[in-house]
């Protein structure tokens, strides 16, 4: 902690996300359509311009174990899209709306914030994601899983969405000095800082 992902690595996303869908699904960085800090920014759309519906999925994989007052904020406009959701409370695996979606197993999943009244400019977005772990009755873990979706059937500037400048800051509840915590692939000794990234791989 903290996390913030700009874009501005390029095409390439960095290995702690995965990206996902259905049918002609395009989720990937790009410079078009002027993004909200420097010159990349990520879009979610379908590929092809037809009448079949694509579910984007963008998945993070964040180790949150141990940690309180934890914030998601982020920057998100739209191009026309259609507001589809909320999904079932809780799905399981993936759904066809917009919005983000929380898992503590990468299973399960609960809606965080809807994505259904974006504007056409840039607009900051806020998730207290305590307030969320409660309301769901989850926990945090050192895989939690947040997920921004996106579902539709048109190509930027029709349809699709824009996401930018995502953070994630919270505080640590123990003293990482003095307490073991295993956090999976990178693992965390006594004396070192917490390692707060998963990696998903290709899903």
């Amino acid at each position: 902690m903290p996390f913030l992902e700009d874009f501005e690595g390029g095409e390439v996303l960095a290995e702690y996300w995965a990206v996902s869908g259905t049918n002609d699904f395009r989720t990937a960085p790009t410079t078009e359509h002027i993004a909200h800090g420097g010159s990349w920014h990520l879009g979610m759309d379908d590929a092809v311009y037809d009448l079949a519906y694509s579910r984007n999925e963008l998945t993070l994989s964040v180790n949150l174990a141990g940690f309180q007052n934890v914030v998601l904020t982020f920057w998100a406009r739209e191009f026309g899209d259609e507001p589809h959701g909320p999904p079932a409370s809780p799905f399981t695996g993936g759904s066809d709306f917009d919005g983000v979606a929380v898992s503590e197993d990468g299973t399960t999943w609960y809606e965080a914030r809807g994505l259904r009244n974006l504007s056409s400019t840039y607009e900051e977005i806020v998730i207290d994601l305590d307030a969320v772990a409660a309301a769901h009755g989850i926990y945090y873990t050192d895989a939690f899983r947040i997920r921004f979706n996106q579902y539709d059937n048109h190509p930027i500037a029709s349809d699709g969405i824009a996401v930018d400048d995502i953070a994630i800051t919270g505080e640590t509840v123990l003293d990482p000095w003095n307490v073991w915590v295993d956090f999976g692939y990178a693992g965390m000794e006594v004396g070192s800082e917490p390692q707060p990234f998963n990696t998903l791989g290709e899903a």
